[in-house]
C-alpha cells in the first residue's frame, strides 16, 4: 500500500487521495500511507448496512482515527457523506443494499398521478 500510495504522490502527480471503506482499522492504515507519502487525506468512513445505533460509534471511531492523524501532522479532510438513506438500514424498506435500490427503481420507474416523466417548461 505505500508503494501505491508514493505512485500516486509521485508519479501521478496528485496531492490528494480519498480513502473510503466499511473497516476503520484498515482506513486508518490506507490514511496513514497517504499521509506518509505525503499526500492530503480524505478520510472517507462508509457505513453500508449498518443501523443508526450502529454509526454514531462507527463515525465517532472514525473521527477519532482520522484527528489522531491530523494531530500527527497530516493534512485530513472526513467525509462523512453518502448516500445514507440507501446504504443504511432503516431509512428505506429493503434489508440490504440491494433490496433499497430495487424498492427505488420499482418507484422511481413509474410517473406519479398517470402524467409522462417529462422536463418542465418553467423557467
Amino acid at each position: 500500500m505505500a508503494r501505491d500510495m508514493g505512485v500516486i504522490a509521485r508519479d501521478l502527480g496528485c496531492n490528494a487521495v480519498r480513502v473510503t471503506g466499511g473497516d476503520p482499522e484498515r482506513l486508518s492504515t490506507a490514511a496513514a500511507h497517504a499521509a506518509a507519502a505525503g499526500l492530503e487525506v480524505w478520510f472517507s468512513p462508509f457505513p453500508c448496512e449498518l443501523t443508526n445505533e450502529e454509526m454514531l460509534p462507527y463515525f465517532v471511531d472514525c473521527a477519532d482515527r482520522a484527528e489522531a492523524l491530523r494531530r500527527a501532522g497530516a493534512e485530513v479532510v472526513l467525509v462523512t457523506g453518502c448516500e445514507i438513506s440507501v446504504f443504511a438500514r432503516g431509512y428505506l424498506p429493503g434489508g440490504t443494499f440491494n433490496d433499497r435500490m430495487h424498492t427505488l427503481r420499482r418507484r422511481c420507474g413509474k410517473p406519479r398521478s398517470g402524467r409522462s416523466p417529462t422536463r418542465s417548461t418553467r423557467s
